[in-house]
Formats: structure tokens, sequence, C-alpha cells
């Protein structure tokens, strides 16, 4: 009997010490997985921007204060001196140049007076070629008894100087610096004469006609805006 109890005790010590090696025992390594990957977030680039693409652009024909001497000569008529600009394209205008001109005379018919101031020459069939510095011819008349030229009508337009005329070209009315008047085309030289293939602005005032041209270029349109500027200018 002694001998069962001994037993019995050595089986529950031995129990028992099974048990607290349990408790003991390190918990399991955790389960292991493939460390997460760091992806850098995307570069973003603003795009480039679009290219600015500008049309040429063409410099205006500038004005500049007509020639002390020229002016002066321009102002010794009587009927032509209301109507002599201060203002002309500009050009070099070197006095002791030959291709330097400015004068006054009388006209064709009688009383008529005409003032001329010119730099360079025209470039026969190629007007391009005759915008101002490279050519300026300006011209100012006045006339008592002024019946004007022989016209048929046109329209303003790039081109009219390559054209084939044989008369002036009446392009319309115009109101320039308060004065009412008309825009026409000179024929080439020589039934435009003096003012072969000029833009000429004709106006009537206190009897007496006046007109300011200008030899005129291709783009034929530019030539509207420089004439009325320089007719702006007129006292």
């Amino acid at each position: 009997m002694r001998g069962l109890l001994l037993l019995l005790a050595l089986l529950a010590a031995v129990a028992a010490g099974c048990s607290g090696d349990e408790e003991r025992a390190d918990p399991p390594p955790p389960t292991t997985t493939a460390p997460p990957t760091t992806t850098a977030p995307p570069t973003t680039t603003a795009p480039p921007p679009p290219a600015t693409t500008t049309e040429p652009t063409v410099e205006e024909v500038a004005l500049v204060p007509t020639p002390a001497g020229a002016l002066r000569r321009c102002r010794r008529s009587p009927a032509v001196a209301p109507a002599c600009p201060r203002e002309v394209p500009e050009a070099p205008y070197d006095p002791a140049s030959p291709i330097y001109v400015a004068e006054s005379y009388p006209g064709a018919q009688a009383g008529d007076r005409v003032f001329s101031l010119q730099w360079g020459a025209e470039h026969p069939g190629k007007p391009e070629l005759d915008r101002p510095p490279a050519t300026v011819h300006v011209v100012v008349s006045a006339a008592v008894r002024h019946r004007g030229p022989v016209t048929r009508p046109a329209a303003l337009r790039d081109g009219l100087l390559k054209e084939r005329r044989r008369t002036y070209l009446a392009l319309g009315r115009a109101t320039w610096a308060g004065r009412r008047g008309t825009l026409s085309l000179a024929p080439p030289f020589p039934r435009g004469g003096i003012e072969a293939n000029h833009l000429v602005f004709r106006w009537t005032a206190g009897g007496m006609t006046r007109q300011v041209s200008l030899h005129a270029w291709e783009p034929f349109t530019e030539v509207p805006h420089v004439l009325r500027a320089v007719v702006d200018s007129v006292p």
C-alpha cells in the first residue's frame, strides 16, 4: 500500500514539472512575411509651355519734320502755303545729294502753283521697292480753277499699282483734319505727270482747290494711312 502511494506521488510531481515547462516555454516566433516594398511617388513634371508664334510685324513708315529749307520754299506761295505739311515720310533728305529735290514752280494752268519734295526715284514695275525711306515724293498744289482729272471708280486694295491704269482711279471721299475731300490714284507717267503713281487727297475751301499727294508703293493699303498723317500735319 505504501509503495502504491509513493508511485502516485512521483507521477504527480512529473506531471507538474511538465506543466511548468510548458508555461515557461518561449512563444513561437512570429510568422515572417516579405518586407513591404516602398515605392517612391511618381515624379510629375509640368509640360513645357507651348511655343508662342507671332506674325512678323512690318515696321511702320515713320514721319519726320519737313526739312526747314523745303518748308520755307513751300510757303513762298500764298496759294500753296495753307497746304504745306509740317511732317513727311522719313528719308535722309541731304540737300547736297543729287537725288534730293525741293522746288516750287507754276502749274500747267494759269494761277496754279506746285511744290515738290523728292528723295530717291521710282523703281518702274517694282512698286514694292518704292516704300519710304527708299523713295519719297510729296507734291502740294493749289489752283483757283481746278476741274479735276477724268476718273473711274475703284476699290482701295493692294495690287492697284501693278494693274494697267490709263486714268485716275476715284477711291472715294475722305475727311482728314477737318478737310472734306476726295482720294484718287494717279496713273503712271506720262499721263499722271508729276503725280504719276501718287495717291492724291484733294479738297476745296475758299474758292481754292488744294491737294497733297504722295508717291505710292505696295502694299498699297499702307499708303492712305501715311498720307493722312502728312495731311494731319498741315496747320
